[in-house]
């Protein structure tokens, strides 16, 4: 995101200068101003018709990564059925958090994702870990862990992840939304996506 975000904004003429801010403190201070924009998917907002969204930049696919050496297949929520899942500490999994508030897949929460497969890999009564393929992908990379892992072919949600900003932030989006499809449609964004796999 914020490979893509940068290049974009520096082409319209824009400057993107990260602030650090508490999750649950965002949407009020986008809203008040304090901010001006923050990584969303739709589908995890409150009330997000208080917001204006770009067009959608990368998906966010969830999907269940597994030990090699692991004899768990995932296909269906069911093959989660007395497991233990590595997730993420703040993250709402809506196809399985009926089963994790019954008990049927049990949940141990981690707050990075580079923890998420440091517990799999290395705690024994942990069973699959739920994060983004492409996020999981990059660390298993970086860490030199792409064989120990398998990644299932179906995933738990799809959402397009972009750039939520205030309603007044209508010529930024639009402008944001032209440069985007350009990237899109001339390679620029596929070289940045490719770079983290």
């Amino acid at each position: 995101m914020w490979d893509v975000v940068t290049l974009i904004a520096d082409r319209i003429g824009y400057e993107v200068v990260p602030e650090q801010i508490p999750r649950k403190r965002v949407d009020t201070m986008l809203l008040e101003g304090y901010i001006d924009a923050t990584s969303r998917a739709i589908e995890w907002t409150d009330n997000p018709e208080q917001f204006l969204f770009t067009d959608s930049i990368v998906e966010v696919e969830e999907v269940v990564f597994i030990p090699a050496d692991s004899d768990l297949t995932y296909q269906t929520t069911e093959d989660l059925f007395s497991r233990t899942v590595v997730t993420h500490l703040g993250y709402f999994y809506p196809l399985l958090e009926s089963h994790f508030q019954s008990g049927a897949i049990k949940r141990f929460d981690v707050s990075r994702d580079r923890d998420m497969f440091t517990f799999l890999l290395h705690g024994n009564r942990f069973d699959a870990a739920i994060a983004d393929r492409l996020v999981g992908q990059w660390i298993l990379r970086n860490e030199g862990w792409r064989e120990d892992f398998r990644i299932s072919k179906e995933s738990l949600t799809n959402y397009g992840f972009r750039l939520m900003l205030r309603k007044d932030w209508t010529a930024f989006a639009r402008l944001f939304n032209a440069e985007l499809a350009n990237i899109r449609a001339n390679g620029e964004l596929e070289a940045i996506l490719s770079q983290y796999r």
